[in-house]
């Protein structure tokens, strides 16, 4: 796979390009690019920790979707002692959980749409209501528990006619590394949040 789009300011690290700022910054991203629909296609972030990093390594399929995806985030801080040392000073760890709260912080008051996707029945219903309570964020159009086995593609097709249907500009997909990651390219080739 080849990078949908040119990325932001990254650095290699076990050969996989990592985001070389920090939350704000990547928050800043995510509105900019939801707000001015600045993408012809789905736009795949990942917050990659040692775990990813070190999966990558040893799966290439893993690897190529990592290197497509338009940002992998520093999840740990050893990623970053290695990106500030190739030079990346500005890089300072961005953890999927602090991102996340970010971006629904900053979006409460903004017409950007979520849609949850992950856990066993109810858990993305319960983030929701969290969100709600937490940052205000009443944006949260939809939730969706997969199955805990792979989708097939009508599955997918069917889940990403749902998410375009409510107008979703940005799903979170919550199932763990590496699953998230392939979830979230393949159901990237079925909707265009």
């Amino acid at each position: 796979m080849r990078r949908r789009e040119t990325s932001p300011s990254v650095v290699p690290v076990l050969g996989l390009p990592l985001f070389a700022r920090d939350i704000p910054a990547a928050v800043d991203l995510v509105v900019q690019g939801c707000l001015q629909a600045t993408s012809e296609s789905p736009r795949c972030i990942s917050a990659t920790g040692a775990h990813g990093l070190v999966h990558a390594q040893e799966d290439p399929a893993f690897r190529e979707l990592l290197e497509s995806f338009y940002l992998n985030l520093p999840d740990g801080k050893p990623a970053v002692w290695i990106g500030r040392w190739k030079g990346a000073h500005a890089m300072q760890r961005c953890y999927g959980p602090d991102f996340f709260a970010a971006v629904m912080e900053a979006t409460a008051s903004l017409p950007v749409r979520h849609f949850f996707c992950g856990g066993k029945e109810g858990v993305a219903d319960r983030l929701r209501e969290a969100v709600a309570e937490k940052f205000g964020n009443r944006n949260v159009v939809g939730t969706h528990c997969p199955p805990f086995r792979p989708l097939t593609d009508d599955e997918f097709a069917a889940l990403g006619a749902e998410i375009d249907a409510v107008g979703a500009h940005v799903v979170w997909i919550g199932i763990s590394t590496p699953k998230q990651e392939r979830f979230a390219a393949d159901l990237a080739r079925h909707t265009q949040a």
